[in-house]
């Protein structure tokens, strides 16, 4: 989940952390051993930036100054927000639902794409799935006539993850199979976009505009508009 904030309200980040209790103990179910580098690679890097072991100390790098905002981007230039803000999150739970997901899509479509095309779509999906979202965020703004969109600030690598959601459900399925959501079987292939829908109803807090940011960068990538070189490795194998 991309969980946002209004601007200049901070959040901590020093609570409980169950969430990585949590996260350990699923990895160790997992098995280091069936997770795929790139895969162990990105989720150890979102939870050392978590911790803090790369962006050290907190007061110089803060969530603050890292999280995405259309009028921070847009207006006062800090350009930094467009390649950070998926690497950041705002509390243990948050990196613990995330990494989660990260765990079983990565793992499956690594094996697919291969480590190097798929590290490929990791910073590829991050980068553009946070200039969309300042889209869709200037979008929203204007179509519910409320600037809030323009000021709120989110982090998180949901937006990294619906994509991916995308990709598995295009090339992990067929046209015609059934995703079960919740209590409705739904055809897979528009299955993000009734757990888009769901989730905001359950979690209010999260942001609509990252997530559905998310889902634009995947299906942009499997209707062949986002061209990276990890297409054209899987086109040579």
């Amino acid at each position: 989940m991309v969980f946002h904030r209004r601007r200049g309200v901070g959040r901590s980040r020093s609570g409980g952390q169950l969430g990585l209790f949590l996260l350990g103990f699923q990895i160790l179910q997992f098995g280091l051993d069936n997770i795929p580098p790139i895969t162990l690679a990105t989720l150890g890097l979102n939870c050392a930036v978590y911790v803090q072991l790369i962006f050290y100390p907190q007061n110089v790098f803060p969530l603050s100054m890292a999280c995405l905002s259309y009028v921070q981007v847009c207006y006062l230039h800090e350009w930094r927000r467009l390649f950070l803000a998926p690497w950041f999150h705002t509390s243990d739970m948050h990196l613990y639902y995330n990494m989660s997901s990260l765990l079983w899509k990565g793992r499956k479509l690594e094996l697919r794409f291969g480590k190097i095309t798929f590290a490929v779509i990791i910073l590829t999906f991050a980068i553009i799935s946070t200039v969309i979202t300042l889209t869709v965020s200037l979008a929203a703004s204007e179509i519910m006539d409320d600037a809030s969109y323009l000021t709120e600030c989110a982090a998180g690598f949901s937006g990294v993850l619906f994509a991916l959601k995308v990709l598995l459900s295009y090339y992990d399925s067929s046209s015609g199979s059934l995703t079960r959501v919740m209590f409705f079987e739904v055809p897979t292939r528009a299955a993000f976009w009734f757990e888009l829908v769901l989730i905001q109803l359950l979690v209010p807090n999260v942001s609509f505009c990252g997530h559905l940011a998310g889902i634009l960068t995947g299906l942009l990538y499997v209707k062949g508009a986002v061209e990276t070189c990890s297409e054209n490795n899987r086109k040579t194998h």
